[in-house]
């Protein structure tokens, strides 16, 4: 049997890329527990989880893509468990480094409304 996975040692800060309104000190939770998808992205198949990347910049692109008609925004969150890499967990080969962190939910300290 396959040892655990094991976060990788990345301290933050962490970034959450959406069409959502969501205020300082609120919470970014799962779609699954509030009935939508957080990633809408693209079809993983999973709300059950919050999506998290380690750069402004993918986060911003992410929230781009994000499907809804409100302004696409960056928050920086303080994740409520270790992130683990999404990529690496689902045996992924990285190659083109995709910046995909996932966590069971992150507390906005700070809103970054991007272009």
């Amino acid at each position: 049997m396959a040892p655990p996975l094991q976060p990788k040692q990345f301290k933050g800060p962490w970034y959450h890329g959406t069409r959502a309104d969501i205020e300082v000190g609120g919470h970014v939770v799962p779609g699954s527990e509030v009935g939508t998808a957080n990633f809408d992205y693209g079809d993983t198949g999973n709300d059950s989880m919050v999506w998290l990347s380690s750069t402004h910049t993918e986060a911003a692109e992410y929230a781009r893509l994000a499907k809804g008609i409100s302004t696409p925004r960056v928050y920086e969150v303080r994740p409520h468990d270790s992130p683990v890499n999404w990529a690496e967990e689902n045996g992924w080969d990285d190659e083109e480094g995709v910046d995909e962190w996932v966590t069971n939910r992150a507390t906005v300290v700070r809103r970054h409304d991007i272009d």
